[in-house]
């Protein structure tokens, strides 16, 4: 029998726990991940029990896979090509934001808003 060194779900992996990995999640062919073990760990913990065999198994590590480093090549692009498009957005917003929550805060003045999220007490 030969060591598991693609399939980090299984039994006695012993493969990378970085890079390019298949059905991470349900929705998602294939994904960049830092550390697989923490993705594992959060299966075991907070999916169905039904779904945690089926997930576990099907993980795949890509880095024998050719087609992997094309698409990091055409993700990095992409991503590069709309910053800027989402930097002028981010900007756009912010002023409107800024009179949202004027708004908000003249029928709640104690609106607990910091900026990103409610701050829960």
């Amino acid at each position: 029998m030969s060591a598991n060194v693609i399939f980090p779900g299984r039994p006695d992996y012993t493969g990378p726990t970085s890079g390019w990995f298949g059905a991470v999640h349900h929705d998602t062919l294939c994904e960049e991940s830092h550390d697989i073990n923490e993705r594992l760990a959060y299966i075991d913990r907070k999916k169905p029990p039904h779904e945690i065999p089926i997930r576990r198994w099907n993980m795949i590590y890509l880095g024998g896979c050719p087609a992997v480093a094309a698409r990091k090549a055409l993700d990095d692009q992409y991503n590069a090509a709309i910053k800027p498009l989402d930097d002028q957005y981010v900007a756009a917003r912010k002023p409107l934001n800024a009179e949202i929550l004027a708004y908000i805060r003249t029928h709640i003045p104690d609106f607990p808003w910091d900026g990103k999220e409610l701050v829960m007490k």
